[in-house]
Order: structure tokens, then sequence, then C-alpha cells
């Protein structure tokens, strides 16, 4: 009985332990490349399909997203009027119940232009569950909105 608690403890810990080394990573790389755009990101965040991140001081914002093209876009803060999530639902029929499931998530930008820039965060095509990735992109949304907001 003993042993068994124990592994039901370890496990769950040395999974979030390598989890997040693998967290690191992906930051470290993201960083890297958008150090090369002169971009240096005090803030990134992560969801299972990409990367954002924010520099403060050149008042950018970076992305990149594999829902996209994986390259590293940068937007500039003074040119964002809005920050919305949206999410798209669809509604199945499972044993005579209708369940709502997520297809989608994305980090909408809207700027001054009226034009928007639309950031995948979440398909389930692309990944099943969604993870943190929904709570991710509302995290963000206060970040931005708060800064657009200055």
């Amino acid at each position: 009985l003993n042993s068994v608690l124990l592994l039901i403890v370890l496990i769950p810990m040395a999974y979030f332990v390598l989890g997040g080394s693998k967290n690191k990573g992906k930051i470290e790389a993201f960083t890297q490349k958008s150090k090369s755009l002169n971009i240096n990101p005090e803030k990134v965040g992560l969801w299972q399909s990409g990367a954002i991140g924010i520099d403060k001081k050149s008042g950018k914002l970076c992305y990149s997203s594999e829902l996209l093209d994986q390259a590293i876009h940068e937007v500039d803060l003074q040119s964002i009027s809005q920050c919305e999530v949206k999410k798209n639902f669809q509604t199945e029929n499972l044993h005579q119940q209708d369940i709502s499931a997520l297809k989608s998530v994305t980090l909408q930008l809207k700027t001054i232009q009226k034009s928007e820039i639309n950031i995948p965060v979440y398909d389930s095509k692309a990944h099943p569950y969604p993870g943190d990735d929904l709570l991710e992109a509302m995290e963000w949304a206060k970040i931005i909105s708060s800064y657009i907001k200055k």
C-alpha cells in the first residue's frame, strides 16, 4: 500500500518536472528567435502550438504559431486598439445529449487602422485536448489590454 501511494505521488511530480524543462527549452528558443528581430521579450507565454512575448521597452509584441507558419511575427503595441479572445464551439449529440466541445481559440488584435490580427492559439484538429491554451489566451488578452490602455 505504501509503495502504491508513493508511486501516486512521484509519477505526477516527475511529469511536471520533466514538462517544466521542456517548456524552458521552448521559451529559450522563442526568445532567441525574437532577439533576431531586435525584440527582447520580458514576459513569454506558451501554448501547445506556439508562444507569445512582450517587450515593453521597445513597445513590441511577438508571437509564433505552428498553426500559422512557425515564423516570428511582430506587432507594434501602439497600433493595437483592442484585444479579445475568440472561442469557437461545436455542439455534438452524444448519448442523446448535446455536448459543446471547444474547437478553436484565437487571440484577436484589432488595430487602429481597423484591421485584425488573428493569432491562432488552439485548434482541435492539431491537438485533441485544449490543455491550458484557453486560460493562456485569456491571460495574454489581459496583459495586452492593460498595456494598450496606458
